[in-house]
């Protein structure tokens, strides 16, 4: 698997979103309220911020989408909730190909960031109590 291009920059802290996607199934019965279930045991996340890149950051970031991930195989790269460390590596893919608006004359751009975060912390999941101590 692939890891974020190092060439690119971190996410900017303002505007960077993490909204879970809807994990309900819901079943509507002939009579009552409707019966809801989990529908799997992690979901993803759905990743949103922006990146102030210059023209040969923004070439990076297309070849790396389009060529090496070919718009859809997943990646590497940290969980910027968490802290820094070598543990800290999360698997995301692109839900769409990033969008750019210039800055400063087009020296710069402001490209925006679609991605679905696909592991819970650390590869666990979050009800996984069996390795805490009491």
């Amino acid at each position: 698997m692939d890891n974020w291009p190092s060439s690119l920059p971190r996410p900017q802290v303002d505007g960077c979103t993490y909204t879970p996607q809807d994990n309900q199934i819901r079943t509507e019965m002939r009579a009552g309220v409707p019966k809801v279930r989990r529908a799997t045991t992690a979901r993803p996340v759905d990743v949103t911020f922006q990146l102030v890149l210059t023209q040969a950051q923004v070439q990076t970031l297309d070849d790396f989408v389009a060529i090496t991930l070919s718009d859809v195989l997943p990646f590497q790269w940290m969980d910027f909730r968490r802290p820094d460390g070598e543990e800290n590596v999360a698997v995301y893919r692109f839900t769409r190909r990033p969008r750019y608006a210039p800055r400063r004359s087009g020296m710069y751009w402001t490209a925006t960031i679609d991605l679905e975060l696909m592991t819970t912390l650390q590869g666990t999941y979050l009800l996984d109590i069996e390795g805490l101590s009491t």
